[in-house]
């Protein structure tokens, strides 16, 4: 396997960016629902760990698939998933609150509201992915703010 090929599969999760249909919410929905299966496993620290090397494994693979420094096509997918994966390390850990992050972030991060819209500035993979880290970061502050208080 040659590299642009390696790099190709680790942008899209395996092939999930190819999907026909709102191949970003597949890719965020799939990480959510690994994650919640394997934080029943692995502690915290691991899940984080994850994270960060999921993050420059697809920070490296975004690089290389990019053909345009200010592109970000639909089938690079790996930014929703790391983005997920953080934000689901942040939630308390049952379904209906991965469900309500994951509906919020998908949210934001299809809107590209500000400051979410600021991030995809950036050149290059930076862009890709601090935007879905914006929109990731809000979701965590509104449901620690906003949603748990209110219901508690």
């Amino acid at each position: 396997m040659n590299r642009a090929l390696i790099a190709a599969r680790i942008a899209s999760c395996g092939g999930l960016g190819y999907s026909r249909y709102m191949p970003g919410t597949v890719a965020s929905v799939i990480a959510m629902l690994v994650h919640y299966v394997m934080r029943g496993v692995l502690c915290q620290y691991t899940m984080i760990t994850i994270g960060v090397v999921l993050t420059v494994l697809g920070m490296w693979a975004t690089i290389i698939s990019l053909v345009s420094p200010h592109d970000d096509p639909s089938w690079i997918v790996i930014d929703e998933w790391c983005a997920v994966w953080f934000l689901c390390c942040v939630m308390p850990y049952t379904a209906v609150w991965y469900g309500i992050g994951c509906i919020i972030f998908r949210i934001l991060d299809i809107a590209k509201t500000w400051p979410v819209s600021l991030m995809e500035r950036f050149p290059s993979a930076w862009g890709v992915f601090l935007d879905d880290f914006m929109a990731a970061f809000l979701t965590a502050i509104f449901l620690c703010c906003v949603v748990i208080p209110a219901i508690l």
